[in-house]
């Protein structure tokens, strides 16, 4: 079980037999108590896909506003579509992966919250913000 601590990193995690072949990859993550370090890499994978013929990238992690709950995002590059799994404790996942609809073609994206206020200024610059999410 993972400690918590203050700095996390999720990335791309690769396991490869002693000739370099690859047998499996997917998300894995990393703790240190600051961004410095140490880190210690935690070496299960976090994904559904990972040992299967389905690849992922491009991972993000985010809290979802008014909830207990964090989303695992991330890219299956191969398949150009985006998914994600749920967690309470950044530890334990969904085990079933769930996608979203979008009328773009984003690779590696991220999410992050704002405030109305950042909103409402991100609005009057480039515009777009719905109208429940500005002051």
């Amino acid at each position: 079980m993972l400690n918590y601590s203050v700095a996390e990193l999720r990335y791309k995690g690769n396991t490869k037999d002693r000739n370099g072949k690859e047998l499996k990859s997917g998300i894995q993550q990393a703790t240190a108590p600051s961004l410095r370090g140490p880190w210690k890499e935690h070496f299960a994978y976090l994904d559904t896909y990972a040992g299967t013929r389905t690849h992922v990238e491009g991972s993000s992690i985010f809290k979802l506003n008014d909830s207990d709950e964090y989303i695992l995002m991330y890219d299956l590059y191969s398949s150009g579509r985006y998914e994600f799994q749920r967690s309470k404790d950044l530890i334990h996942f969904s085990s079933k992966p769930e996608t979203f609809a979008k009328d773009f073609h984003p690779r590696h994206g991220s999410v992050i919250g704002i405030t109305r206020e950042e909103a409402t200024r991100l609005d009057q610059r480039w515009g777009g913000a719905p109208e429940e999410a500005k002051q």
